[in-house]
């Protein structure tokens, strides 16, 4: 929604609506997901939801500034989409850290706590 006007004015940029292959969209997102969640759970500290937060932002900075910053390089995008672009998946990559951390810190607990208890 929120990025909606800015693709309306950069429409010969993009393929028809119609055209969109979101099949590929899923898996691309899938496999962001599966993987960002396998190193968060080799990597993390055992500090909660700000290990996830602060490994949301450190992706930011490998996987989504060297994308908007090559997307903007090659393609003519508005600098607006782009800090949008940027913007958007800064949000991202903090909210599923602290999703993963809060998930996994559950887990995490349960493992403990049924070790404990055998």
């Amino acid at each position: 929604v929120w990025l909606m006007q800015d693709y309306r004015a950069t429409a010969g940029l993009w393929r028809p609506e119609e055209q969109v292959q979101g099949n590929y969209l899923l898996l691309a997102n899938t496999i962001y997901a599966a993987i960002f969640t396998r190193i968060f759970v080799t990597f993390h500290e055992h500090r909660g939801i700000i290990d996830g937060a602060r490994f949301g932002n450190y992706a930011t900075w490998l996987v989504s500034l060297p994308y908007v910053l090559t997307q903007y390089a090659v393609t003519p995008l508005p600098p607006t989409l782009a800090a949008k672009w940027l913007a958007l998946g800064f949000v991202q990559n903090v909210a599923l850290g602290v999703v993963v951390a809060a998930v996994y810190g559950k887990q995490s607990q349960a493992a403990k706590a049924s070790s404990a208890g055998s």
